[in-house]
């Protein structure tokens, strides 16, 4: 590697043959190398600092929304907080989206199961049938909070099955922003996973 100095005041001066690290070029403008070459961070370079914030508990979440969204009730708020997971932005935008049915809805699935499909076709109709991709990622959001919180629960067989569907529904999310998935399918596939954990309670029965 050839050292050179840098044209800021960037700690990095390490630059092998072709290679010069972001920051520096953020700072200076064009390199001074060739237009074919590529650009590699150092790792050392930025003098930016990643600060990480601790979530906020339930009941300060909840504050938060008391504060800032009076007209929530308490299913509204109550679903926000479970979705935003500690954060109180997140928790906001979720009032936006007016949960409270939903989460309910999703409870009911996971403790009763849904042999007959009929909850599966409410929580469809709560979704609604054109929904906006921002409602169908709350949604999923909030399934995931939900399923997220049973993992305590039950024996390793029903642990593992929790984390099966909790992966499902991280990857169901991570695809709603740009796949063009039917509404009423993701409504289905939600469903099915949460019903999918009560049915070894119904084949008891």
């Amino acid at each position: 590697a050839r050292h050179l100095p840098c044209e800021s005041a960037h700690p990095c001066r390490e630059v092998s043959a072709g290679w010069r690290c972001r920051p520096c070029i953020g700072r200076t403008g064009s390199p001074k190398l060739n237009a074919a070459s590529e650009f590699r961070d150092c790792g050392r370079a930025s003098r930016c600092r990643m600060l990480r914030f601790s979530p906020l508990s339930a009941g300060q979440v909840e504050d938060v929304l008391r504060r800032e969204a009076p007209q929530a009730d308490a299913a509204t708020r109550a679903a926000a907080i479970a979705a935003a997971e500690g954060s109180p932005g997140a928790a906001l935008e979720f009032v936006e989206q007016d949960l409270g049915a939903l989460h309910l809805l999703m409870q009911r699935i996971l403790d009763e199961g849904d042999e007959g499909f009929a909850l599966r076709g409410l929580l469809a109709e709560e979704i609604g049938a054109r929904p906006s991709r921002e409602r169908q990622q709350a949604v999923c959001d909030l399934a995931r909070a939900v399923v997220a919180a049973r993992l305590g629960q039950g024996d390793r067989a029903a642990q593992a099955r929790i984390i099966a569907a909790h992966g499902d529904l991280v990857r169901l999310g991570a695809q709603l922003p740009t796949f063009n998935i039917d509404p009423g399918l993701v409504a289905m596939e939600i469903g099915g996973l949460l019903a999918g954990l009560a049915l070894p309670r119904e084949t008891t029965r």
